[in-house]
């Protein structure tokens, strides 16, 4: 009788299986165990922050404590500045000090909101005028003024940003003027006299050689035109070109003054006691300078003359 098991088709025959199926099915279990791996091990990290962050947590609320238990004991010592700060207008009453711990350090908590003062920044000394400092003085040493026609009228501010434009040091220009008409003045030291002459040069202007600040000509007031012509030289002598170095040396910056004084006084324009005079005026001086100024002419109101750090 033939075997039904083995006959196709009958109840309880055995399939054969292919190797490929096995080997896929066992591919697919080993997907799933690493994945299951994986997982568990994404577990063990939740748990173990979690464990981490507990710890820090319970930390921190300590530490909140610490800082709630100090806190309830300061308001006192907060509040006292506060109350001091009203009461300024009436005089402190005296107290007795039972206490020298408490009133130390009331005196700490007041002294510890006072804002601290802000430091002066000092600025650096620019590099050429600290190699001029070691230089042996120059046989010319002295001051000169040097004049440069003016088209129309200007500011000083403005003159010395023209100044900036063709290259011209304006620390090294001590003072700017209106002498005259379309005459702007510039005081400087001799040194500095090639230098500048040198960027006049390549910027097209041609300086004025043979102008006279003390030229009775350059008064141009209708009301002293019927004047003497000594008189017109006394009163641009004296009252004009005196005055305006007089001024240039007061207001100059203290290390300019006694080198500036010596200059004009040994250049016979003012005497010791004309510059003395005038830094130190009466009250009739005073009045004799305000009206000095009526007579200058092309003078800006706009600025008072800038020095340089030379």
């Amino acid at each position: 009788m033939p075997n039904d098991q083995n006959t196709p088709g009958t109840i309880g025959a055995v399939v054969p299986v292919s190797s490929d199926v096995v080997e896929e099915q066992l591919i697919r279990q080993d997907q799933i165990i690493q994945q299951l791996l994986n997982r568990m091990n994404q577990y063990e990290d939740t748990v173990k922050l979690l464990t981490e962050t507990m710890a820090e947590n319970a930390t921190v609320k300590t530490r909140i404590v610490e800082l709630e238990k100090l806190h309830t004991t300061k308001p006192a010592i907060e509040t006292q500045p506060k109350e001091a700060t009203k009461n300024l207008d009436t005089p402190p009453q005296p107290q007795a000090n039972n206490n020298p711990t408490t009133s130390y350090v009331t005196v700490a908590a007041t002294n510890s909101t006072k804002p601290a003062l802000p430091r002066r920044q000092t600025k650096p000394i620019p590099f050429e005028r600290a190699a001029r400092l070691f230089t042996a003085p120059s046989p010319t040493h002295g001051f000169k003024f040097v004049y440069l026609p003016q088209k129309g009228r200007a500011s000083m501010g403005k003159i010395r940003k023209s100044l900036t434009s063709i290259y011209v040091n304006n620390a090294r220009v001590l003072h700017v003027h209106f002498p005259a008409r379309n005459i702007c003045g510039l005081l400087i030291h001799t040194d500095f006299e090639q230098t500048l002459f040198h960027a006049l040069q390549i910027a097209g202007i041609t300086p004025i050689n043979n102008f006279y600040p003390e030229d009775p000509a350059i008064l141009s007031d209708p009301a002293l035109q019927s004047l003497p012509l000594e008189e017109k030289a006394d009163i641009v002598t004296e009252m004009i070109h005196q005055t305006r170095c007089m001024r240039i040396t007061a207001r100059a910056p203290k290390h300019v003054q006694a080198a500036l004084a010596y200059h004009f006084i040994s250049s016979g324009i003012f005497t010791r006691t004309d510059l003395k005079n005038y830094r130190y005026p009466s009250n009739s001086n005073t009045t004799n300078e305000q009206d000095i100024h009526m007579f200058e002419t092309n003078v800006s109101e706009a600025e008072e003359p800038q020095w340089g750090t030379t």
